[in-house]
């Protein structure tokens, strides 16, 4: 990942990447940094990636969380573009029922994307029961 961030700093897919990487390895603190990271990059407001950078490191991750979300909600795109990024990110802050119905979504307007979306660690305990699947 560090190559990727070096031949292409502005890019922000290795550091989504870095996140969800540390998420799955339970190291909070290091997702912390990585989430501050990528707010600084998207330009949120300063003041309060300082804040959040105050935090306890779930606690930032959480209104890190809070504002990707209000983010992707405000995008003006097709919402089945979204909806699977939308459903990680409710999965990670706890919220099942909110990523139950977006990958129902997905299931529903994109049901190509639902198995690989599947895989993501962060929705392993909705694996069953999604978009009709037992």
């Amino acid at each position: 990942m560090g190559d990727a961030m070096d031949v292409r700093p502005d890019w922000l897919v290795p550091r989504y990447c870095r996140l969800d990487a540390y998420h799955a390895l339970g190291r909070r603190a290091e997702e912390r940094d990585a989430a501050l990271d990528i707010l600084r990059r998207l330009e949120a407001d300063s003041a309060m990636v300082d804040s959040l950078a105050a935090l306890s490191a779930e606690a930032a991750l959480s209104g890190y969380r809070a504002w990707q979300i209000r983010r992707l909600e405000n995008l003006p795109v097709d919402r089945s573009r979204v909806a699977a990024g939308l459903a990680v990110l409710h999965a990670q802050d706890g919220d099942l029922d909110a990523a139950r119905r977006l990958l129902d979504e997905v299931a529903k307007d994109t049901p190509e994307r639902l198995p690989l979306l599947l895989l993501d660690p962060a929705l392993a305990s909705l694996r069953d029961g999604i978009g009709g699947r037992r």
